[in-house]
């Protein structure tokens, strides 16, 4: 328990990176996005350096990955999840009516 009167710390997502962590998510950003358009960055590969985007404070990258991968990747089996994914973080950067076209996407690649 926390003695009265001390805040509770931010969640993780709303923490400032850690220093050295945007130079580190640029690197990720840039090597994935060189596999994603060589047709090698598979789907599992792809959500982890998204998650390791915007765990490093840079969402907007993790979002672009996102679109970059759907774009190239249109027949995939899986391409749901991707366009799931890409929606909640549009909705958390705030682009609500982005986030529906990309869930609208989801449900018609697998509605199911």
């Amino acid at each position: 328990s926390r003695p009265r009167g001390q805040a509770r710390p931010a969640p993780a997502s709303t923490r400032a990176p850690l220093p050295g962590l945007k130079a580190l998510s640029e690197t990720t950003f840039v090597a994935s996005l060189q596999k994603v358009t060589s047709g090698a960055l598979p789907l599992n590969d792809l959500i982890s350096a998204a998650q390791n985007l915007t765990q490093a404070g840079q969402p907007d990258h993790a979002r672009q990955l996102y679109q970059v991968w759907i774009a190239m990747n249109g027949a995939h089996p899986l391409l749901f999840i991707a366009h799931f994914n890409c929606s909640t973080l549009m909705q958390q950067l705030g682009d609500a009516a982005s986030a529906e076209i990309a869930l609208r996407s989801a449900l018609a690649a697998n509605p199911d």
